[in-house]
């Protein structure tokens, strides 16, 4: 379930997913409009992009396909469904966890 913290920065995520560049495949959220976004909505426009980019690479790993077989995400649920919504955030936190571990180890 996404907090009151969380929700201002899933919603920049969905607004800023529109633009990517596609082409042979789907491109990270450009720097530049997720800074705009941030000083659009007068946000720390450093933290925002940081936090943008992680959620963004977390969701771009979880769209590539592990063998040529699979069936990407995005064919499965889209960015309003809930459930991928938890599946994104999980990995997302799974892969925070597991830096900071390594940081304070």
């Amino acid at each position: 379930m996404l907090t009151a913290i969380d929700l201002p920065f899933w919603n920049a995520f969905h607004d800023l997913g529109s633009e990517r560049q596609n082409g042979m495949s789907l491109g990270s959220i450009p720097w530049s409009k997720a800074i705009a976004y941030a000083e659009y909505h007068e946000m720390d426009a450093e933290f925002f992009w940081l936090i943008i980019r992680q959620v963004d690479g977390e969701y771009l790993r979880m769209l590539a396909p592990k063998d040529p077989d699979d069936i990407k995400l995005i064919d499965k649920a889209d960015m309003s469904d809930p459930k991928a919504v938890k599946r994104l955030l999980d990995g997302f936190n799974r892969r925070r966890q597991a830096r900071v571990g390594r940081h304070t180890q």
